[in-house]
């Protein structure tokens, strides 16, 4: 008579119907987990806590057991899990049954966030960017990482924080560096000096300006012109014709590349009177002219409104403007507004009232 194996009795006792125990005609052996809290969960998906295996059979006739003790997995397992195989005798009869137990309680490691583009100038970024985050996991593997999008705030060393979560839950964070400016700048402060066939435009730059570019163009004179670009705070355009009016474009970029562009526009004259025709100014004006030979004097007269507020006989080519003076009995002040100015040379003693040509005649203009 052949020799069977245990599982084989078993087979065969059921083939023939033969009366078993209740228990051993069950045949049942499960696996149950719980949580550290004691709550029950899936075996075979990973966790992030520890899992506690425990085994359930009906122990009525039991007579041994094999790998079923009770189980706490407090590490990591590997990959493909753990797994455990149950397998309980009631006497002749065996059954058993297996469980495999995930368990991965280290958060992934964030590697890396990639910009959806390059920076917008010279590293910088000045307008949102979206950084998708990359990073690896072991032994779940990952899930998902974030995409983060950053839009301020304005910072050269700003930085941008996201993570990845893995299968069992654990989730990592992480920050990177991104520099990133979207204010334009404080626009220039400019003014425009004509002078003979040369305009000289100088600036005076927000803190944060990293160049200027000016840019000029006149009507009918074809396309415009680049006639600087870089860091000084001030430049002069030549080689233009008198009496044609000159527009121009300061534009100050930051080192972000946001830019703030000043539009203004001057004549080129060959007149020596100054501060230049229509001169913007924020303090008082030296008004000066050219010398003429012979002249001993010259008198010097203000107008504002088409009223005379002011006549002085300077001994030099120049006059320096007060904040405040009196005008024949009356005060004045240099008031927010447009004043022209006109200047003749005065010859011998100034009791002779001799007088030359008018030298010229200009306008500035005092700011609020």
């Amino acid at each position: 008579m052949p020799i069977l194996t245990a599982a084989a009795t078993v087979a065969a006792l059921l083939v023939a119907g033969l009366g078993l125990p209740s228990a051993a005609r069950a045949g049942t052996v499960t696996p149950a987990c719980t949580l550290s809290d004691d709550s029950p969960t899936s075996c075979d998906v990973w966790h992030s806590d520890q899992v506690t295996l425990r085994w359930g059979w009906d122990p009525s006739g039991e007579t041994g057991t094999n790998g079923c003790d009770t189980r706490t997995f407090t590490d990591d397992t590997p990959a493909g899990g753990t797994t455990v195989t149950c397998t309980v005798n009631w006497q002749t009869i065996f059954a058993g049954n297996t469980a495999t137990v995930l368990v991965d309680r280290t958060p992934p490691v964030v590697a890396s966030a990639i910009p959806a583009r390059a920076p917008d100038h010279d590293g910088w970024y000045n307008h949102p960017v979206a950084f998708s985050f990359q990073g690896s996991d072991t032994p779940s593997g990952l899930a998902s990482c974030a995409t983060v999008v950053y839009s301020g705030p304005d910072s050269a060393s700003g930085s941008v924080t996201g993570g990845c979560t893995d299968l069992a839950g654990n989730r990592a964070t992480a920050s990177f560096p991104v520099a990133y400016d979207s204010s334009p700048p404080a626009p220039a402060q400019v003014i425009a000096a004509p002078g003979n066939r040369s305009i000289t435009l100088s600036w005076q730059a927000p803190p944060d300006a990293a160049v200027v570019s000016v840019v000029r163009s006149a009507t009918g004179a074809g396309a415009a012109q680049v006639v600087y670009d870089g860091r000084a705070a001030r430049a002069t355009d030549r080689g233009l014709r008198n009496g044609v009016r000159y527009h121009y474009v300061v534009t100050v970029f930051d080192q972000a590349g946001n830019a703030t562009a000043t539009r203004l526009s001057a004549v080129p004259t060959a007149s020596t009177l100054r501060p230049a025709d229509g001169v913007p100014l924020a303090a008082p004006p030296r008004l000066t002219w050219a010398p003429v030979r012979g002249a001993r004097y010259y008198n010097v007269q203000l107008m504002r409104k088409g009223h005379k507020i002011l006549s002085a006989w300077p001994h030099g080519p120049h006059l320096q403007l007060r904040a405040a003076w009196t005008f024949r009995g009356k005060k004045h002040r240099l008031v927010p507004g447009a004043y022209r100015w006109y200047v003749w040379p005065g010859y011998g003693n100034r009791r002779a009232h001799r007088y030359g040509a008018l030298l010229g005649s200009s306008v500035f203009r005092v700011r609020p």
